[in-house]
């Protein structure tokens, strides 16, 4: 299980508030128990009970909300480079395609600085597992008229480079 640096902290944190939980009841116990009797008792394994169970449901919520993130495109964030575009093409029509696969954080298309108008080719930001899918299923794909070249961002600068 891979926990972010803020989710171990947590955790850390309340592991760390049990065990001395824990400790301070152990050492408490007899004295509590000598003079109160069975109410003690009962006390003692309560707060026990609570710091494990407080140890589990942290846990778990934190194990859930680590794959709520990775579905909903909440991971690493790919940008992908998009080429060979319609020069009509909108931002919302290239959302609505790379939307079937994954949250879309955000698009560019680029312009020409002087004209304003498109370049033919733009970059999408998604999570890298739907950014990877959708690269496999769009390179190539016709859309608008013409067949798109879908690959990672950054791929196309190491090519230039070396």
């Amino acid at each position: 299980m891979k926990f972010n640096n803020s989710f171990s902290s947590i955790l850390t944190k309340i592991i760390i508030f049990s065990a001395l939980l824990g400790i301070i009841v152990y050492f408490i116990y007899p004295a509590l128990s000598a003079s109160q009797g069975d109410s003690a008792q009962l006390a003692a394994l309560l707060a026990a009970a609570a710091s494990i169970i407080s140890v589990l449901l942290t846990s778990i919520e934190i194990e859930a909300s680590s794959d709520t993130n990775g579905k909903s495109g909440g991971g690493e964030p790919l940008s992908i480079f998009v080429g060979n575009l319609a020069y009509k093409a909108s931002r919302d029509e290239l959302k609505a395609l790379f939307g079937k696969y994954g949250e879309v954080r955000s698009v560019r298309i680029m312009t020409d600085r002087a004209t304003r108008r498109p370049r033919g080719f733009g970059f999408i930001e998604m999570d890298e597992k739907s950014a990877r899918k959708a690269i496999k299923k769009l390179d190539g794909y016709e859309f608008m008229g013409r067949n798109i070249k879908v690959n990672e961002g950054n791929q196309r600068r190491q090519q230039q480079d070396g």
